[in-house]
């Protein structure tokens, strides 16, 4: 215990005394910290608004059945007929590809929840997405035609806005259109947990005929488009704090260079070179432990400016109009946990050059 309490007390005055070659790695560490920090938290923020946004309005399961699925516990929340077909909306001045939800009063009561301006539709009309009303420049109240394929055949129907609906992801705000029909030729499943939705199909392939899907299947673009992103933000950030353990390394390299009396006192004082490697290494700790609290601080006020600025996204790039953040703890100790890690390696690196100094050597003019 009492070797231990040296190691602290030296190491400590090694970092302290030779604290301006430390400057830049103590500052590289917090960097690399904080934009761990930030990239996990935007990793998590675009996972929960994918789960959230996405399972909101589309369905968590579509049975292709004539029997309505049934179940015995509290797991759905809403069970109703669907229809899914593509089209053209037109107003006379201009026209666009949509995608046109044809259902019964149960499914407009859960939609309702969506209308911004407006009510939901009756026999006749329409409900629109909030960036296709706001391209086509349509208000509730106003006439449009919607043309689809119907037998082989293009048909066209006259319908009145009745109101205006945002989901919070563009594409379905860009392309949706919901009017009223009981012929919907899916039944439309929203359950308390969209994460237990492969579990639920299974259960329902026993009990129905017909094909079942899940909305991460029929969502698997989204899903790969997130994915992606976040290999290539984490490949950016491991870069960056890797440059971070290079600067440690040389730093702890440099004090090893420069102290070489110091380190023939030590030996010749019986501490073994091990012992000696350990307090270079726990001055990198120290160093590193200055350099993450400035790393959370700065990753801190990030989040923070982040979350209230509401950075916008391309919307015909992302899914979601603005950047979403959602720390974890988890993520905290992951980069603490990852940073310690590369410090480790990288300071005893430098340290292994203690056992080649040769006290008699450098202790000899003394």
């Amino acid at each position: 215990m009492r070797k231990i309490s040296l190691a602290w007390k030296l190491s400590k005055n090694f970092a302290f005394k030779e604290k301006k070659h430390f400057v830049i790695p103590v500052f590289a560490i917090g960097i690399g910290f904080a934009g761990l920090m930030v990239v996990l938290a935007v990793i998590h923020g675009f996972d929960a608004l994918l789960l959230d946004s996405l399972t909101g309005f589309f369905p968590h399961l579509l049975v292709d059945s004539d029997i309505k699925p049934v179940e015995d516990t509290n797991e759905f929340i809403a069970v109703f007929r669907i229809g899914m077909s593509e089209g053209v909306l037109s107003n006379g001045r201009d026209f666009k590809g949509v995608i046109i939800y044809d259902t019964d009063q149960v499914g407009l009561n859960f939609f309702s929840k969506f209308i911004v301006s407006g009510r939901y539709p009756e026999a006749g009309e329409v409900l629109l997405g909030s960036r296709l009303s706001e391209n086509m420049n349509l208000e509730p109240g106003e006439k449009v035609n919607i043309t689809r394929v119907v037998d082989g055949k293009p048909v066209s129907t006259e319908k009145t806005i009745s109101g205006i609906l945002r989901t919070g992801i563009y594409q379905f705000d860009s392309t949706i259109c919901i009017t009223r029909s009981r012929d919907g030729s899916f039944w439309a499943v929203y359950l308390d947990d969209p994460r237990n939705a492969e579990k639920v199909r299974i259960k329902l392939e026993k009990e129905l005929t017909g094909d079942i899907y899940t909305w991460t299947e029929l969502n698997g673009s989204f899903a790969k488009a997130v994915k992606i992103d976040e290999f290539f933000a984490l490949i950016i950030t491991f870069f960056v704090v890797l440059l971070s353990g290079f600067g440690i390394m040389n730093a702890t390299l440099y004090s090893v260079l420069t102290r070489k009396h110091e380190i023939g006192i030590l030996s010749s004082m019986g501490l073994s070179p091990g012992y000696i490697a350990f307090v270079f290494w726990l001055q990198a700790i120290v160093v590193s432990f200055i350099g993450l609290l400035i790393g959370a601080a700065l990753g801190g006020v990030s989040l923070l400016i982040i979350s209230n600025i509401r950075i916008p996204l391309p919307q015909d790039v992302f899914y979601a109009t603005y950047l979403p953040v959602q720390l974890k703890l988890t993520d905290i100790f992951f980069a603490i946990v990852f940073e310690f890690f590369l410090v480790t390696m990288f300071s005893l690196m430098p340290t292994r050059y203690i056992g080649k100094i040769d006290p008699t050597e450098v202790l000899k003019y003394e």
